[in-house]
């Protein structure tokens, strides 16, 4: 009997203990603390549905802030241990957080965002047709760029154009008459001769680098003119409209509205301020060597882009890596050298024929690697890895 009393005494006992147990919040996390346990899936496109289950959420859906890698969510329903979201554009992978009643707290686990791939505009067919964008045509365009307004602009060499796309997919001609020449004026009256990179900067003037005419041209305003080259092919310093480039390929604006122009010919990143072409880096001499910037060398710089810090980043061609220039100073930002692909630590990766370069609010930089037909991005984490 004492036996039997003493079990049926045990048993009890295991199951207010296991009953407690489901009422209280995950070790570590004390009673009335904001918690997240886990969320599902883990990897997801934008718009899909993600539930976060954890403790003390809002019963009130507006009062849970949740945000992915820092892009807000919209909640869809909630209890006070689950909130259901949908995943927004654009979110990027990283913490999830959710904040409500004056307290924030983050997923121990990453999310990761599974990027879609779609056609804004372009139909395929390499020839010329403004309109809808699936069904509007563009020849060789090389040059790409965004303006704060969503506005996308190409550099269509083929056509000899810069063509504007906007947010909702329609494609017209910014400037450019479409015979290969030079004509500085009037936007549709003007002439480019093989137009590849752009780039835009705060005020919503647009800046081309006008390959074979070897000048940086202005559009503003309706009108087209040239802001540096004097139409030789060559290399001369100074006075921005005597000055000579030599197969201008990329194009960059900083902060500061100063221009950075990668040239393909000369091996050299040129800078542009005030009316003055001077050297950014680069001595000229095809080949590959790190340090001060005078004294580098590239071999067909392609790309660049510049960051919010002023650093600017070159994809040089030949050399297959990416260089980054900060202050007076030459390092390689990505890749061995080699031929090849390889993903991995920024210096241990590969890459071939590396050409565009643009770098993100959060110091991201993407490669279109044409010789790999990838898209390649190098993040802090890939640079920091033994």
């Amino acid at each position: 009997m004492t036996q039997r009393f003493l079990l049926f005494n045990f048993l009890c006992l295991t199951m207010l203990i296991q009953s407690c147990k489901k009422d209280q919040p995950p070790i570590g996390a004390p009673p009335g603390d904001l918690h997240i346990d886990s969320f599902a899936p883990e990897t997801a496109a934008k718009g899909s549905v993600l539930v976060i289950i954890g403790t003390n959420f809002s019963p009130n859906a507006s009062e849970n802030i949740v945000r992915f890698n820092g892009v807000a969510a919209m909640v869809t329903a909630v209890t006070a241990t689950t909130l259901t979201v949908r995943v927004p554009t654009g979110a990027g992978t990283g913490k999830i957080t959710v904040g409500t009643g004056g307290k924030r707290i983050s997923s121990a686990k990453d999310f990761t965002y599974i990027y879609t791939v779609s056609t804004l505009a372009g139909n395929g067919i390499a020839g010329f047709k403004e309109g809808e964008g699936l069904v509007a045509e563009f020849k060789l365009p090389f040059g790409i760029v965004t303006d704060a307004s969503g506005n996308v602009y190409v550099g269509d060499g083929g056509n000899n154009r810069i063509r504007k796309v906007t947010a909702a997919g329609v494609v017209s001609t910014l400037a450019g008459n479409g015979n290969s020449g030079f004509v500085d004026g009037p936007a549709d009256v003007a002439q480019f001769n093989n137009p590849e990179g752009v780039a835009v900067d705060a005020s919503g003037n647009l800046f081309v680098a006008d390959f074979a005419n070897y000048r940086v041209r202005k559009i503003s305003g309706g009108g087209v003119t040239t802001v540096a080259g004097n139409g030789i092919a060559g290399f001369k310093e100074g006075d921005a409209l005597a000055a000579q480039f030599f197969d201008p390929e990329g194009i960059a604006v900083d902060e500061s509205e100063n221009l950075f122009v990668a040239e393909y010919g000369n091996s050299r990143i040129r800078k542009i301020a005030a009316g003055v072409v001077t050297t950014h880096a680069g001595n000229g001499i095809e080949g590959f060597k790190d340090g001060a910037a005078t004294n580098a060398e590239f071999d067909s710089p392609f790309g660049v882009a510049a960051d919010a810090s002023g650093n600017i980043y070159v994809g040089d061609f030949r050399n297959n890596r990416i260089r980054k220039i900060t202050g007076s100073t030459v390092v390689t930002f990505a890749g061995d050298g080699m031929d090849g692909f390889k993903d991995g630590p920024g210096v241990t990766a590969q890459f071939t024929r590396p050409q565009g370069v643009a770098v993100d609010a959060l110091g991201n930089v993407y490669v279109a690697d044409r010789g790999n037909h990838r898209i390649r991005k190098i993040t802090k984490d890939l640079l920091s890895r033994p």
